[in-house]
C-alpha cells in the first residue's frame, strides 16, 4: 500500500479529520484521526443505531400482549398441576363395629280395633308401645344423646320406617341409666303391616335417624347394628290367632332372633361427606404423563424468559448509522469435500460482498482478508487451489477490461467543465511498496509459485479507433466525476444512476433490488442489479441446450472471433461445452461483408492491451473502474439467486452450466470489452470442469501449511484506502503413520491425536512476541512448518520444561533429510510451544485461521504506521452458503461493533452497562434455496433461524448457528470453544455471560440444505454435541447456571405438586421478586434478567436432548395405555378428566399465542417472510421431534462418553465423520472382482472376500448410523399407530365410544406427525397408500377394519356370510 503524502493530513478546527470531497481533499487515512478515551483504534459510529419509527410501535404493541400472557402462564400453570394432585374426589367414609346387645327389654301392650284403624292401608295398629332400657352403654356418653327409631316389615325382606315423632323431645331417652320410653299413637306411631307375620325392630342411636325418616319410608334391612349401637325385636300375628297362622322364620315366643338382627362385624358406610386426597390414586404411568408436561410447561417458561429483557433487533435501524475508522476484516470458509459448482457459487458471492463492503457506505480504512480454508489435504487439493487461482485470474482480468481508458476524454477540458485547474489533484503515481511475495510454506519450506495460466486478454488485439489504453498499474490521470461514462460498458451507460452524496444524506440504496456503490467521497452509484431470465438468455435449465444469439455476436466474422479467442477458448475446444461454449459457435454464422457497419465504429481502429496476470502482483484499483466488474458480478448473482431453486446440485455438471450460463456478460459489456470479457468466463469454465491431479503423495506424517495470497489496493478518492487480500490456505494437518512407516523412531511413539501437551505431542514453537510485526505472518508460518515431538517433561529452578526434538524423524521418501535443523533435543517451557494441531475439526481450523488473521492485521497496522491495535473481526461463511445479499452482510453488522469515539462504549445502547455491554457476534440466519414444501425433516430448520432467534434476541443471547456469523476477535484471549462438536453453541455459550451477541433478521446467504442421510447424521451431531457440551460444562464453573436453573426449578416443582399453599405463595413471591429486580436492572442502566437468562439460554442448549427423549410419552406410552388397557391417563373420573381441559387452555394455548406474538415480530423483522406460513415452519419441526427418540438416544451414548474420553483421556470432540461405508469402496471393492481374470484364482477369491467384509462391516455399522434407526423407528412408530387404532376398535373399547374416540384422536394425530417421515425415509409405502395418500386406499383399508372387527368380535360368522351370498344370489 502507497504511504500516505503529506498534504493528506489535514485537520479541521475542532481536531477531527473531515472526508473532504474529491476536488476539495484528495483521500486521507483515517489513521490519522485522534482516538481519545479509548486504547484501541476501533469502528467509531458518525450518527447512532436508531430505530425507526414503525419498529416502536409493533414492538410495544407485541411484547405488551406478550408480557400479558407469560404472566398467565407463569401464575396458573402451577394450579393446573395442583389440580390434578387434588382431583381425586372421594366420599367420606366412616366405620361401625356391628356388636351383640342383649340388653333392651321391649313391652308392648296392644289393643284390638278389628284391625280397621290402618284406614286404608289394611294393616294393625300398634298401642302404646314401652321400651324399659336398662344399663344401657353409649359410644360417648358425655357427647350423646341416644334417640330411638323403629322400624317394621312383615316378610323380614323389606323394611319400613313406623315411627315418626313430631317433636324432637319425643325421639330422646332421657337417661343412659335405667329408664322407660313410651310411644303413643299421638306421637306418630304408624301401622304395622300385615295381619299376619309382623316384625318390630327397636333402634337406639345417637344420630337421630328416626327424625330423617318420614313414616312409612323404606330403610335398609338388616343388619342394623350398622346405624344402631343398641337395637332389640318383636314379632308376632296380632289379628288372628296363633295357631291359624302360619310359622314364620326368626320368630320365637315373639322375640326376634338377635343372629338374624345384628352382625359381629365392622362396617364403611358412606358419610355423605365428600372430600380430596392429595396425590392419591395416581399410578405410574399417569406421574410420568405428569412430569412430562411438568418439565415442557417449565421449558417453555425458560424459552420464553427473554423477552422480558427487551426487544429484539431491527436490522434497518443499523443503516442510521454511519461509521468510521480502522479495522480488520476476514472472511473465512472452512472447505472440505464440497463439488467445484459448490465452490463457484461460494467464490461469486464472497467476492461481491468484498466489493459492497469496501465501496459500502462507511467512511472506514481497513483490510479484507478473504480465505478459503481448504481442509482436506491430498485428494483435491491441488485441484481447489488451482480453481482460486482461475477465478483470481478471471477478477483480475475483468477488472483490467472494465477500467477506464484515460483517453476516453479530455481531461483539460473536463477541469474547466468542473471549475477546477489545470493542475488540480492527481493520484499519487508511487507504486504500491508493499510487499508483493506469496508467503507460502510448502513441504520443502520454499515459496510455491503461482500456477502458470495462458490469458484470454492478456495478449488479446481489437480494432479500435481509440489510442491505446494503459494499465491500471501504470500512471493514470485523475478523472473528476462519473458523469461521462465510456460508451464501451453499458453497465454505466443504461443502468448506473450516478447521483452525488454527501456524509450525512443520501444513503445508498440497499435491498434485493437495487445495488449502490460509493466510488468516492462525492458520489456513490445505484444501479438496477435484477437481471432475470427475460435480459439473460440461456439460462433455462434443461438437457434442450439455448443460445445467446445477440446481435452483437452474429455480426461478427469468423476472423474476429479467431483473434479474440486463445487456444482454450477455440471453437471446439473441449468435448463438452455448455451454451457459453456454443455462444462462440455461434459467432462464426454471420456472413455480412461488414460486420461493423451498424456499431459506430465500435471495432474499428488501434487493439486495447491489457496486462497478464501475475499472481506475484500486488494491484492497485480505483473503485470507479472496478464499477464494471462489480455490476457484472451482481448482476451474475442476482441471476443465479433468481434460479437458484432450479439448479440440480446433485449434479456437479449440470449445476455448473447453470451458473455459467447466468452470467450477464452482455448487460455489463460491450464491444471488444465482451469479446474479451466472454474470453475470460470461457477459461474460467475450462479450469471448472477440467482437473488437476494431485500430487504425489510425499510420504511424510505431517502436511505443513500452504499459504498464497494476491494483493489489491482499491482506492476511492477522498475516502481511505482499502487493502483486499485474497488468499488460499490449507491449514497443518498430521497424518498418522505407524511406528514402522516412520522409521521406527526413538520412543515415545507419536502422538497424532491429543488436545494437551504430553510426552509424544507434535508441537511448534510459538513466534517472539517481540519480533518485528512487519513479518508477523511469515514467522506465524515458518513457525508452523518447524514441528517437534515432546520427549518428556524435566523439573529445573526455573521451574517444569520440555524436552522435544525436532520432528519427523525420518527422511523424506527421496531419502533427502526432512529440514535442515539440529537432531539433539531442546528445552523450552509450556508457554514457548503449542499443538500443531490440537483440534482437528472445524473448530481447530478456525482457531488456527483466527492466529493467522491476527498476524496479518498486526503486519497492516505496523506497515500503515497505525497506533496501537484494530479491531479485527471473522465471519464465517460455510462452503455450503452463497453471500446473497453482500450490501447488507458487513455494511448492516459493522454498526453494532461500533464504539463510541470518546468513551470507547458501544455506539448501540443495549441496556447493559459500560464494561458489558460490547457487542461480540453478529449472527444472520440460514435459509436453504433447494428445499421444498416436502421438507418433512424439517432441513430449512425455519423455526429456530426465525422465531426462536428472534426471541432470544430479546435477551441478546443469541446462539450462533455455525454460519452466517461475524465475530469480534480483537482480544487475545478470544478463541473458539472445542469442548463439543458443535463449536458455534460452545463458542457461544463461553462468552455470552459477558458480552452481548445480536441476532440480524436477514436472509444474507443462501445454503444448499443435506441430503436426507446427511440432514440426520447432521441433527445427530448436535444431539450429540449438546450432550457433550453438557458434561463439559458440569465441570465447568458455568455450573452455577445448573445450579441457579435447578433451584427456580425446585421452587416451581414444589408450586405446583406440593401439598401445602405455602409453596404457591412462594412461586408467586419469586415473580413478584423477579419483577422487582427487572425494575432495578432497567433503572440502574442494565439489561432487565440477563443474567438468569443467560442461565436459561444455556440450559436450553445443553439440555434440549431430554425432551427428544420424552417424545415416547405421547408417540408410543399413552397410545398402548388407551388401546391396550382402556385407560386414559388422569380420566379416573369426571373431576380430574377435568385436567386435560385446564391444561389445553392454560399450560397450551398461552405458548401458543406468545409464540404467534414472536411471529408478528418475525413478519416486521425479517425481510421476505411476511407472507411465510409459520404455522407450517412450527409444524415440520414438530414432525421431526416425534422421531427423534431412536438419534437422541445414540446421541446420548455416544456423547456421554466421548465426552469421559476428553476429560480424562484428552481426547479430541472437533472432529466427526460419516458413518456409512462409502459407495466408492463398494465400487472399488467390485471393479477389482470384475477386472479378476478367472474366477479360480487366489486373487479373485481374496477380491470376493473383501468385498464380503465391506458388506459385513456395512451391516454391523448400520447400527450406529443416526439415519438407519431413524428410519426403522419412524416405521415402528406408524405401524404401532395402525396397530393401536385395530386393538381398540375391536378389541378393547368395543362397544366403549369413548375410548374409540379418544383412541382414534390420539393415534391419528401421532399418524400425521410421523407418516411424512416414514413415506420419506420409505418410499416403498408410496405404492401403498400413494402419496399423498389416495382416499380409495384409505377407504379399503376403513374397509378391512370393519370386516376383521366383525369377525373378531362374533357380531358374524362365516357360515352367516354364507347364508346371506346364498341368499342374495338367489342360490
Amino acid at each position: 500500500m502507497r504511504p500516505l503524502s503529506q498534504h493528506d493530513e489535514d485537520e479541521d478546527e475542532g481536531g477531527k479529520v473531515e472526508m473532504g470531497l474529491l476536488h476539495g481533499s484528495p483521500r486521507r487515512s483515517v489513521s490519522q484521526m485522534p482516538v481519545s478515551g479509548f486504547s484501541t483504534t476501533s469502528v467509531f459510529a458518525k450518527t447512532p443505531v436508531k430505530s425507526t419509527e414503525g419498529y416502536e410501535q409493533i414492538m410495544l404493541q407485541e411484547r405488551s400482549l406478550f408480557l400479558a400472557w407469560f404472566l398467565l402462564f407463569v401464575v396458573t400453570s402451577p394450579l393446573v398441576f395442583r389440580y390434578a394432585m387434588g382431583s381425586n374426589i372421594v366420599h367420606e367414609k366412616d366405620t361401625t363395629t356391628l356388636r351383640r346387645v342383649d340388653n333392651v327389654t321391649l313391652h308392648t301392650v296392644t289393643q284390638w280395633d278389628e284391625c280397621i284403624d290402618c284406614q286404608d292401608v289394611f294393616g294393625v295398629t300398634l298401642f302404646n308401645l314401652t321400651v324399659i332400657a336398662n344399663n344401657v352403654t353409649s359410644p360417648n356418653p358425655d357427647g350423646n344423646v341416644p334417640s330411638l327409631a323403629v322400624f317394621a316389615s312383615q316378610d323380614f325382606d323389606h323394611w319400613y320406617s313406623v315411627y315418626a315423632p313430631k317433636k324432637l323431645k319425643d325421639a330422646y331417652i332421657d337417661t343412659w341409666q335405667s329408664t322407660t320410653f313410651e310411644i303413643f299413637n299421638g306421637t306418630g306411631f304408624g301401622c304395622l303391616g300385615g295381619v299376619y307375620h309382623n316384625y318390630l325392630v327397636i333402634c337406639m342411636n345417637v344420630f337421630n335417624i328416626a327424625m330423617e325418616y318420614s313414616l312409612g319410608e323404606k330403610v335398609e334391612g338388616p343388619p342394623f347394628n350398622d346405624r344402631c349401637f343398641q337395637v332389640d325385636g318383636i314379632c308376632g300375628v296380632p289379628c288372628v290367632s296363633s295357631e291359624d297362622a302360619p310359622d314364620f322364620r326368626g320368630c320365637e315366643a315373639g322375640v326376634i332372633d338377635k343372629d338374624m338382627m345384628v352382625s359381629n362385624e365392622t362396617r364403611t358406610f358412606d358419610t355423605g361427606h365428600v372430600k380430596s386426597e392429595w396425590m392419591s390414586n395416581v399410578n405410574w404411568v399417569e406421574w410420568v404423563v405428569l412430569v412430562t408436561i411438568f418439565f415442557d410447561t417449565f421449558g417453555n417458561i425458560l424459552r420464553f424468559m427473554p423477552v422480558l429483557s427487551g426487544r429484539p433487533t431491527e436490522l434497518e435501524s443499523a443503516r442510521s448509522c454511519l461509521c468510521e475508522g480502522i479495522s480488520v476484516l476476514g472472511c473465512t470458509s472452512p472447505f472440505v469435500s464440497e463439488d467445484e459448482a459448490i465452490f463457484l457459487r461460494s467464490l461469486i458471492g464472497r467476492s461481491v460482498t468484498i466489493f459492497h463492503t469496501v465501496g459500502g457506505r462507511h467512511n472506514m480504512q481497513g483490510m479484507y482478508l478473504d480465505t478459503i480454508l481448504n481442509e482436506k489435504r491430498g485428494k483435491g487439493e491441488a485441484n481447489r487451489r488451482y480453481l482460486w487461482y482461475a477465478w483470481m485470474e478471471f477478477l483480475t482480468l475483468l477488472a483490467r477490461i472494465g477500467a477506464e481508458d484515460p483517453d476516453d476524454y479530455d481531461e483539460d477540458e473536463e477541469y474547466e467543465e468542473e471549475g477546477f485547474s489545470e493542475d488540480g489533484d492527481e493520484f499519487n503515481d508511487d507504486k504500491n511498496d508493499s510487499r508483493g511475495e506469496n508467503a507460502v510454506v510448502g513441504d520443502n519450506g520454499e515459496q510455491s509459485k503461482a500456477i502458470n495460466r495462458q490469458t484470454s486478454a492478456a495478449s488479446t488485439h481489437v480494432s479500435h479507433p481509440r489510442k491505446e489504453r494503459r494499465s491500471t498499474l501504470g500512471p493514470r490521470a485523475s478523472r473528476a466525476t462519473l458523469s461521462q461514462v465510456p460508451v464501451n460498458i453499458r453497465g454505466r451507460s443504461s443502468i448506473a444512476d450516478i447521483t452525488s452524496m454527501t456524509q450525512t444524506s443520501n444513503q445508498p440504496i440497499a435491498g434485493s433490488e437495487f445495488g449502490s456503490l460509493r466510488v468516492n467521497s462525492a458520489e456513490v452509484v445505484n444501479y438496477d442489479k435484477r437481471v432475470r431470465s427475460s435480459t439473460i438468455a440461456g439460462t433455462n435449465t434443461g438437457p434442450s441446450p439455448s443460445f445467446r444469439n445477440h446481435e452483437i455476436f452474429a455480426r461478427m466474422s469468423q476472423a474476429t472471433r479467431a483473434s479474440v479467442s486463445n487456444p482454450r477458448a477455440s471453437v471446439g475446444g473441449g468435448p463438452k461445452l455448455p451454451n457459453i461454449a456454443r455462444r462462440m459457435q455461434s459467432i462464426g454464422e454471420a456472413t455480412a461483408d461488414d460486420p461493423y457497419a451498424e456499431f459506430d465504429d465500435d471495432f474499428v481502429g488501434e487493439p486495447r492491451e491489457i496486462d497478464p496476470f501475475d499472481a506475484e502482483e500486488d494491484l492497485e484499483f480505483d473503485m470507479a473502474d472496478l464499477l464494471p466488474l462489480v455490476c457484472f458480478l451482481d448482476g451474475w448473482l442476482e441471476a443465479i439467486k433468481d434460479k437458484e431453486w432450479t439448479y440440480n446440485y446433485r449434479k456437479k455438471a449440470e449445476a455448473l452450466e447453470s451458473i455459467f450460463n447466468a452470467a450477464p456478460l452482455e448487460v455489463y459489456f460491450q464491444g471488444n470489452d465482451l469479446l474479451m470479457a466472454h474470453n475470460c468466463l470461457k477459461n474460467l469454465y475450462d479450469a471448472f470442469v477440467g482437473m488437476q491431479e494431485d500430487e504425489k503423495d510425499h510420504g511424510m506424517p505431517i502436511h505443513p501449511e500452504l499459504y498464497e495470497e494476491i494483493n489489491w489496493l482499491i482506492v476511492r478518492r477522498g475516502l481511505p484506502d482499502w487493502t483486499v487480500t485474497w488468499s488460499y490456505m490449507s491449514r497443518a494437518r498430521l497424518r498418522p503413520m505407524s511406528d514402522k512407516a516412520m522409521g521406527n523412531p526413538p520412543l515415545p511413539p507419536c502422538l497424532f491425536e491429543s488436545t494437551r501437551i504430553k510426552p509424544g505431542a507434535i508441537v511448534y514453537r510459538v513466534p517472539d512476541a517481540d519480533l518485528p510485526p512487519h513479518d508477523a505472518p511469515e514467522n506465524w508460518l515458518a513457525a508452523r512448518a518447524a514441528t517437534y515431538k515432546v520427549v518428556r517433561f524435566e523439573r529445573s529452578v526455573e521451574g517444569s520444561v520440555v524436552r522435544v526434538v525436532p520432528w519427523p524423524e525420518m527422511d523424506r521418501p527421496n531419502g533427502d533429510p526432512f529440514d535442515d535443523r539440529d537432531p539433539s533435543p531442546i528445552c523450552l517451557s509450556l508457554q514457548e510451544i503449542a499443538l500443531i494441531e490440537q483440534n482437528r475439526g472445524k473448530a481447530g481450523a478456525l482457531n488456527v485461521y483466527k492466529d493467522f488473521l491476527r498476524c496479518k492485521a498486526a503486519q497492516w497496522v505496523a506497515e500503515q504506521g497505525i497506533p496501537g491495535p484494530v479491531q479485527v473481526f471473522m465471519a464465517i461463511i460455510d462452503a455450503r452458503h452463497m453471500l446473497a445479499e453482500p450490501e447488507i452482510f458487513w455494511n448492516d453488522a459493522l454498526p453494532f461493533f461500533a464504539r463510541n469515539k470518546e468513551s470507547g462504549e458501544s455506539a448501540k445502547d443495549y441496556g447493559e452497562m459500560s464494561a458489558g455491554q460490547q457487542c461480540i457476534m453478529v449472527q444472520y440466519p440460514q435459509f436453504f434455496t433447494n428445499v421444498t414444501r416436502d421438507d418433512f425433516l424439517d432441513n430449512k430448520n425455519s423455526a429456530y433461524y426465525t422465531i426462536w432467534q428472534t426471541l432470544r434476541d430479546c435477551g441478546k443471547t443469541i446462539t450462533s448457528s455455525g454460519t452466517n456469523a461475524i465475530w469480534e476477535i480483537t482480544n487475545p484471549t478470544f478463541s473458539y470453544a472445542t469442548t463439543s462438536r458443535i463449536e458455534d453453541t460452545g463458542t457461544s455459550q463461553k462468552y455470552i455471560p459477558r458480552y452481548i451477541a445480536v441476532h440480524l433478521p436477514c436472509f444474507v446467504a443462501y445454503g444448499i440444505a443435506k441430503q436426507t442421510e446427511d440432514y440426520i447424521e447432521a441433527v445427530y451431531r448436535w444431539s450429540t454435541g449438546a450432550v457433550e457440551l453438557f458434561w463439559s460444562t458440569i465441570f465447568s464453573p458455568q455450573f452455577s447456571d445448573y445450579v441457579l436453573m435447578l433451584v427456580l426449578c425446585v421452587v416451581f416443582a414444589l408450586s405446583c405438586f406440593g401439598s401445602s399453599g405455602f409453596w404457591y405463595v412462594l412461586w408467586i413471591i419469586v415473580l413478584i421478586a423477579t419483577a422487582i429486580q427487572a425494575s432495578t436492572d432497567k433503572a440502574n442502566g442494565r439489561r432487565p434478567l440477563r443474567r438468569p437468562i443467560v442461565s436459561s439460554t444455556i440450559v436450553m442448549n445443553t439440555m434440549y436432548w431430554i425432551s427428544n427423549l420424552v417424545s415416547t410419552v405421547w408417540m408410543i406410552l399413552i397410545p398402548i395405555r388407551i388401546a391396550f388397557y382402556s385407560e386414559v391417563p388422569l380420566s379416573q373420573s369426571i373431576h380430574r378428566s377435568l385436567f386435560w381441559g385446564f391444561a389445553a387452555l392454560l399450560l397450551r394455548a398461552p405458548p401458543a399465542i406468545m409464540t404467534d406474538r414472536i411471529v408478528n415480530m418475525c413478519r416486521f423483522l425479517s425481510l421476505k417472510t411476511d407472507d411465510w406460513n409459520y404455522s407450517m415452519v412450527l409444524w415440520r419441526s414438530s414432525q421431526l421431534y416425534s422421531c427423534s427418540f431412536a438419534y437422541s438416544t445414540l446421541s446420548i451414548i455416544t456423547g456421554t462418553g466421548n465426552a469421559f474420553k476428553a476429560k480424562f483421556f484428552d481426547r479430541d470432540l472437533t472432529m466427526w465423520s460419516s458413518f456409512r461405508v462409502s459407495d466408492a469402496a463398494f465400487k472399488t471393492a467390485w471393479d477389482k472382482i470384475a477386472r479378476a481374470e478367472s474366477f479360480c484364482t487366489c486373487a479373485f477369491f481374496n477380491h470376493l472376500l473383501d468385498y464380503f467384509n465391506l458388506c459385513l462391516k456395512s451391516i454391523i455399522a448400520s447400527f450406529s448410523m443416526p439415519d438407519v434407526l431413524t428410519k426403522w423407528w419412524a416405521l415402528f412408530l406408524f405401524t404401532l399407530q395402525i396397530t393401536c387404532i385395530f386393538v381398540s376398535v375391536n378389541i378393547t373399547n368395543v362397544g366403549d365410544t369413548t375410548g374409540i374416540f379418544i383412541t382414534l384422536v390420539v393415534c391419528g394425530l401421532n399418524t400425521l406427525l410421523c407418516i411424512d417421515i416414514t413415506v420419506l425415509l420409505f418410499p416403498s409405502i408410496t405404492l401403498v397408500i400413494g402419496r399423498p395418500a389416495r382416499p380409495e386406499y384409505v377407504f379399503a383399508f376403513l374397509g378391512c377394519t370393519v370386516v376383521l372387527s366383525a369377525l373378531v368380535n362374533g357380531d358374524t360368522s362365516l357360515q352367516q356370510w354364507n347364508e346371506i351370498v346364498k341368499l342374495s344370489v338367489n342360490f
